[in-house]
C-alpha cells in the first residue's frame, strides 16, 4: 500500500517514537529500547527503500529530558532543573514520575542528526524557557581535558560539559506567528543551534497549542 502510494507520487509522513539515544543499535546501550528509533526504522519497519526517504524532521525540545536511567551529561540537580521540570510539566503522563531535566545537549543532538540524516530541525517548548534570565546550551563535551563535539563510544566515561550562556528572552511568546517577531535573544539561541549542528531549524513551537507553531522556512 505504502509503496503503491509512493509510485503514485503521494507523500507519506512517518512518525517515530522515542528518542535517538534509545535506539537499540546506536543509542546509549544498555539504556535503550528494543527497536530502531532512528530514520532507518522507517525502512525496516515499513518496508520502504532508503532511496524513498525525503526530508527528515528531527524534533528536539529547547532543553533536555530523559526518562529512567542512563547517561545524561547536562542533567541539572538544582533549582534550575526543578524549574524546568515544573514549567515544562515534565512528569510521566501515566505514572506521574518526574523526568530528569537539563540544558540542551548539542553533541547528542548533532549525533542524532547524523544518525538519521536530519534535514530540518523542529524545536519545541521554547516557552518553557520564557522566564529564565540565562539560558545555557552544552556545545562540547570535555573528556580527559580534551574538548570534542563527538559523542564518546563509552558513555560511561566521566564527561564534563562545556556550556555556552545565552541571555534569556524573558518574554511571553503567545500569539507570535512570524519568526521575525520573536525576541532577538531567542533568535540568537536558535541560530547557535543551527550553526553548531549545520541543520536549519524549520519549525518552532511556542506553546502546547497547535496554533502556536512558527514555520521558519517553507515546508
Amino acid at each position: 500500500f505504502l509503496n503503491d502510494a509512493l509510485k503514485e507520487g503521494k507523500k507519506i509522513l512517518a512518525e517515530g517514537a522515542q528518542g535517538s539515544m534509545l535506539d537499540i543499535d546506536f543509542g546509549s546501550y544498555p539504556f535503550v529500547t528494543s527497536s530502531n528509533t532512528i530514520t532507518a526504522g522507517v525502512c525496516s519497519g515499513l518496508g520502504i527503500a532508503p532511496s524513498n526517504i525525503g526530508r527528515v524532521f528531527g524534533l528536539c525540545k529547547a532543553y533536555c529530558t530523559r526518562v529512567g536511567s542512563g547517561p545524561f551529561p547536562t542533567e541539572l540537580f538544582d533549582e534550575t532543573g526543578e524549574k524546568l521540570r515544573v514549567m515544562g510539566k515534565e512528569f510521566g503522563s501515566t505514572t506521574g514520575r518526574p523526568r530528569r531535566c537539563g540544558w540542551i545537549d548539542i553533541p547528542a543532538l548533532n549525533y542524532a542528526c547524523m544518525l538519521s540524516g536530519v534535514t530540518d530541525l523542529v524545536v519545541t517548548k521554547v516557552d518553557v524557557l520564557n522566564d529564565f534570565d540565562v539560558v545555557k546550551m552544552c556545545t562540547n563535551y570535555k573528556i580527559n581535558n580534551i574538548e570534542s563535539i563527538q559523542v564518546p563510544y563509552d558513555l560511561g566515561e566521566k564527561i564534563e560539559v562545556v556550556l555556552d550562556e545565552h541571555k534569556g528572552w524573558n518574554s511571553n511568546l503567545h500569539g507570535i506567528k512570524s519568526y521575525n517577531d520573536l525576541p532577538e535573544e531567542l533568535k540568537c539561541y536558535i541560530a547557535n543551534i543551527e550553526k553548531i549542528t549545520g541543520v536549519n531549524v524549520a519549525i518552532i513551537s511556542t506553546s502546547p497549542d497547535r496554533e502556536d507553531t512558527i514555520f521558519k522556512v517553507k515546508i
